[in-house]
């Protein structure tokens, strides 16, 4: 009887060590990359090197006046065999060709003229990995094509400090007061996505701008080294000179004889074009960007983090000297950000956005609301699995170390309670 009743504790001790073996191995199992979805082992930024296949090409087109354009094609091109879906990081496009169509920019930033579902009113972020439809400035559609159709006037640009630090206020003084950058709930504001197809470009590849308002239109962009304003007439299209090339960004709004500004959006142009004067060799086409259809991208401000989401257009621009040599591109073909590819937990390329402009021309690059987008945030270090992975050890040695007292309580306490039930002490029979 006391061999049986000694070996009983011994039975119990053997299953609880076995139990706390299992349980380690479980939680020793949960992995430490869960912990940073970002962590990638190919680098945070790409330099701009990498894509064979670089951007489907497009023949120039006819455009204004029946001259040919040199952005002609709308919405981006897709990159053969890469949809978005690949699992390299884009890479710049090695031998450049001709600028792309009527949008923002005449390589392929304004690539997105005419693409679809960009329209529609402001909405919050998709489920991960859905396409986000950013606000676009729209117009009523008969006043669009009377626009369209009307004869193009120079525009006379101007660096007047006063004319600029008076447009300056007045867009800062509506927007920047009605933005939202929320901790953990959403990034907006009143800014929109430029409409692409309002800027196009003549024979000398200028950027012309169509204003489909009734009232004018004032247009910011920083060139040269500070600020420049022009203003398209009521119904009226506008073509300005931009020698230097490269790609600009802007911030366009009506101005009401009264009020503030309205219809604000956010675009981009390509400059390099100009009339040449008598005798002057014209300008050279401007070189085409590299733009890849559906792109998985995801916000991560110091604020919070965004969910993955795709746009239908990305425009990588290259490293950025000005901006700690970020990566800058151009969502849609027309909204400016920086920061830096790396690729998700799919092995999917993933763009990782840490600054955008909200105001071009107004404000300095900075953790702001994406201009057209309304994003809702959420704490990366809030979830589950990243939690247990920095708390694994702890865990694990909380569990062992309740599994081994209650192992020591059962050995004393339960020979004493069956000498107190029977009332004899059966190790001394």
């Amino acid at each position: 009887m006391r061999t049986e009743t000694a070996a009983r504790p011994r039975k119990v001790a053997t299953v609880t060590a076995a139990l706390t073996v299992s349980l380690a191995s479980l939680f020793a199992g949960v992995p430490v990359s869960a912990a940073d979805p970002y962590d990638d082992d190919s680098g945070s930024s790409y330099d701009g090197g990498g894509n064979d296949s670089g951007g489907a090409q497009e023949a120039p087109g006819s455009g204004e006046d029946g001259q040919e354009n040199p952005d002609q094609g709308g919405g981006a091109r897709e990159v053969p065999g890469d949809t978005g879906g690949g699992h390299d990081l884009p890479g710049q496009d090695s031998a450049p060709e001709s600028p792309g169509q009527g949008g923002g920019t005449p390589e392929s930033p304004g690539d997105s003229a005419g693409t679809p579902g960009l329209s529609g009113g402001t909405q919050e972020a998709p489920p991960a990995g859905g396409t986000m439809q950013p606000t676009e400035l729209d117009a009523p559609e008969p006043d669009v094509t009377a626009a369209a159709s009307s004869e193009t006037t120079r525009a006379s640009t101007t660096n007047s400090s006063q004319e600029v630090s008076t447009y300056q206020e007045s867009l800062t003084s509506t927007v920047v007061s009605t933005s939202t950058v929320s901790t953990a709930v959403t990034l907006s504001s009143p800014v929109s996505q430029w409409n692409s197809s309002w800027v196009s470009y003549d024979t000398y590849y200028r950027p012309v701008f169509t204003n489909p308002y009734r009232i004018p239109l004032q247009v910011i962009y920083d060139y040269a080294g500070g600020p420049q304003v022009f203003t398209v007439p009521p119904m009226q299209r506008a073509v300005i000179d931009v020698p230097n090339g490269g790609v600009y960004s802007f911030t366009a709004a009506t101005k009401p004889a009264s009020g503030p500004p309205t219809n604000i959006a956010v675009g981009s142009f390509s400059g390099g074009g100009f009339q040449p004067a008598p005798g002057q060799a014209p300008p050279q086409k401007p070189a085409r960007l590299n733009s890849t259809k559906n792109v998985l991208v995801q916000i991560k401000y110091s604020s919070g983090t965004s969910d993955p989401f795709r746009v239908s257009s990305l425009t990588d621009l290259g490293k950025d000297h000005d901006a700690k040599d970020t990566t800058k591109v151009l969502l849609d073909g027309e909204v400016p950000a920086w920061g830096a590819w790396t690729k998700s937990a799919e092995g999917e390329a993933l763009f990782v956005i840490t600054e955008t402009q909200l105001l071009p021309g107004v404000k300095r690059p900075g953790q702001d609301p994406l201009p057209g987008y309304n994003i809702r945030l959420v704490s990366s270090e809030k979830s589950t699995a990243s939690w247990f992975s920095r708390h694994r050890t702890v865990l694990i040695v909380g569990i062992v170390g309740v599994l081994a007292l209650a192992t020591a309580i059962t050995l004393i306490v339960m020979p004493k309670r069956r000498r107190t039930a029977n009332g004899v002490d059966k190790y001394h029979v």
